[in-house]
């Protein structure tokens, strides 16, 4: 499986330059790997004919083999500059830096939030509100309801400024512009965080879950403190919008919830935050595995179960967000669920720390954990919500062989466009796999019910690739997703503006876009169990929605959003087969035999992107029509791709003196 130095590409691959924005130099490309073990030496993935030959190499010249990564043909090794160099020699030997590669989601990155339960005082109860967002916001007004316990309604006051002076009867009521009107400080400014505070007749009702409060601004986003039911911890339940949004709660209706179907989901490992992540929504055990690839070592059902719980593992939060967006089998009291696959089984791979970062080889490892082990625990699909710098050909990267290697294997592989959007060929490591499905995120405009508002994310990556491809193939909802993590994660501690109510936590980014992908993935193979990976990626495709503006033209790139908005109902009713990786072959790929290129072009005359034969050209501004960020096209004078070798790029000094 191994790439060889002298091999020669046959037929189809496009020789591409890299673009100087991600030219390396030596020194940035050690940056970028793991601290070393000592100072002498450095972290590397070696590749050859067989895993068991590289690592007697490795030994021969006095090395540490540190990883088997035998799905890729390779090892991962500490070398010294001596040892790097007497293998960096052989021809039967390739030598990768041993990269660093991140979760692709951060806390909520605008809008408004509730945090935490409200605080009791005699007659009176409040809570903390804060403008999450970098813009001022106007209150336009409040809707409150509270227990008739309580009586009347007194007074409501943000940050001890009276909105409202009047008595009103329980159990509700609504504080709208007339009253907000007559109060001359009624904006929360970036940042900012208030006491938002109720007073009654009588001593107000001390349960959390009796009182809901909705603000609306007049900017169009909204903040909820909603008493939607009682867990058993006394906690309430959210609603979570985006399976509507992308139809999953149609096929719930119909009884597919993704029932014996497995999903592996490579990130910061296990979370006990909630028991509706390890039990299904049969409430039946469904958490199948806990591997840690940093550690090497596997927890399965023989070392817990309902009589024995894992203990947390997930101390970034990350993986726990992931897993209960894709999976979550609580349901609020209308019903719905806020995971996409409530009855999926789940297997946890911890491949990054507790900030959140990565090796290649880690990754590689959990990665070949689900490959060897799918059949032990019916993994049909691995979800990669991570990302690193492309700076090869796919075909070179070691990660990208690996993602190969399980997508060849049967496994529907969903990546994370990643999140260093909006400009063009920004999609990451290993979204710019051409085989797998790689996913960007649009949010709602704080409308979920109302999708005619919805938009491309800033953040989110675009296409094409460095080989050409056109990615990502889909979008899914990825702006402020409400899932679940542990308010003492690292996650919790540095964006606690994106705190909700416990364990509720909003994050933005292509991770959770990738986690409801994943979801629809296992709700579709619960309907139809023979599909392959390929067939999974066609329907996607071909039942997407694509955003399109008045006049019926598409409201962005395909290179932005692929063919659209996922559909789940759509994708599982489809009968669509062969629109997924024409003229693809994982396995000479794989090989070395034959690689290849996309479709994308580019117009020097016009400088824009284009797909023969698609008629849309697009100059790399983030939006085609009214876009809200910049009008400027970030390509305006260079070819972004040259004649030179790409792999000569690469061939640089690994090792440099301090200065």
């Amino acid at each position: 499986m191994a790439s060889n130095k002298t091999a020669k590409c046959v037929g189809r691959i496009l020789r591409l330059g890299l673009i100087p924005l991600l030219s390396l130099s030596g020194w940035a490309i050690f940056a970028q790997s793991p601290t070393s073990t000592t100072e002498q030496t450095r972290s590397f993935i070696l590749q050859g004919e067989t895993a068991e030959l590289v690592s007697q190499l490795v030994d021969a010249v006095g090395g540490e083999v540190t990883h088997q990564l035998d799905l890729i043909d390779a090892v991962g090794a500490n070398l010294d500059r001596d040892q790097f160099a007497a293998l960096s020699r052989r021809n039967d030997v390739q030598v990768h830096v041993n990269r660093r590669v991140r979760t692709s989601s951060t806390g909520t990155l605008y809008g408004v939030s509730i945090d935490g339960e409200p605080r009791f005082s005699n007659k009176k109860v409040s809570w903390t509100v804060t403008n999450t967002g970098s813009t001022t916001l106007t209150l336009d007004s409040l809707a409150v309801t509270w227990p008739a316990a309580t009586d009347e309604l007194k007074d409501v006051k943000l940050d001890g400024k009276l909105l409202f002076n009047d008595r009103r009867q329980p159990t509700s009521t609504v504080i709208d512009s007339g009253w907000l009107g007559a109060i001359g400080n009624r904006q929360l400014a970036a940042g900012e965080s208030v006491t938002l505070e109720l007073k009654f007749q009588k001593t107000a009702s001390q349960a959390p879950d009796a009182y809901t409060l909705l603000l609306e601004f007049a900017e169009g986003c909204t903040a909820e403190y909603p008493s939607a039911g009682v867990l058993d911890d006394g906690h309430p339940v959210l609603e979570s919008d985006f399976g509507t949004r992308v139809n999953a709660d149609q096929l719930h209706a119909q009884g597919i919830t993704g029932a014996g179907v497995t999903i592996a989901i490579v990130d910061t490992g296990n979370s006990t935050i909630s028991d509706t992540i390890h039990y299904n929504a049969n409430r039946q055990w469904r958490y199948l595995a806990q591997y840690d690839a940093i550690a090497d070592v596997l927890l399965d059902s023989t070392d817990f179960g309902p009589d024995n719980p894992p203990v947390e593992q997930d101390r970034n939060g990350h993986g726990g967000h992931i897993a209960s967006v894709a999976l979550s089998a609580k349901q609020a009291p209308s019903g719905s669920y806020n995971g996409i696959a409530p009855g999926a089984d789940l297997v946890t791979i911890r491949a990054f720390d507790d900030k959140g970062d990565a090796t290649y080889a880690d990754v590689i490892r959990g990665i070949e954990f689900a490959v060897e082990h799918q059949q032990d625990y019916g993994i049909r699909i691995l979800n990669l919500a991570f990302s690193g710098p492309a700076t090869s050909f796919y075909w070179e990267d070691p990660l990208n062989q690996a993602v190969m290697a399980a997508w060849q294997s049967g496994l529907v592989v969903v990546t994370a466009a990643g999140n260093a959007g909006p400009d063009p060929l920004t999609i990451g490591v290993p979204g710019n796999n051409p085989y797998v499905i790689t996913v960007g995120a649009l949010s709602d405009g704080f409308t979920p019910e109302d999708g005619d508002d919805d938009f491309l994310a800033s953040f989110s990556a675009s296409g094409p690739t460095l080989d050409r491809f056109i990615k990502p193939e889909i979008v899914a909802p990825g702006g402020h997703i409400l899932g679940m993590t542990s308010w003492e994660s690292f996650r919790g501690l540095v964006h606690s503006g994106s705190r909700s109510d416990f364990p509720y936590f909003e994050m933005s980014g292509t991770s959770p876009a990738t986690a409801i992908t994943s979801g629809v993935a296992a709700l579709m193979l619960e309907a139809d169990p023979s599909l392959s990976p390929d067939e999974i990626k066609c329907r996607m495709i071909a039942s997407a929605r694509a955003a399109e503006a008045a006049d019926g033209t598409p409201a962005y790139s395909p290179f932005q959003q692929g063919a659209g908005l996922i559909d789940a109902l759509a994708a599982s009713d489809s009968l669509a087969s062969g629109c997924a990786n024409p003229g693809l072959d994982v396995a000479a790929d794989l090989a070395n035999q034959e690689h290849y290129s996309g479709q994308a072009a580019w117009d020097p005359v016009t400088e824009t992107f284009y797909i023969p034969g698609f008629g849309q050209p697009w100059n790399g501004s983030y939006q085609v029509t009214a876009n809200p960020w910049t009008d400027a096209n970030p390509w305006t004078d260079a070819n972004p791709w040259t004649d030179s070798d790409l792999s000569d790029r690469m061939s640089v000094n690994i090792w440099v003196n301090q200065e």
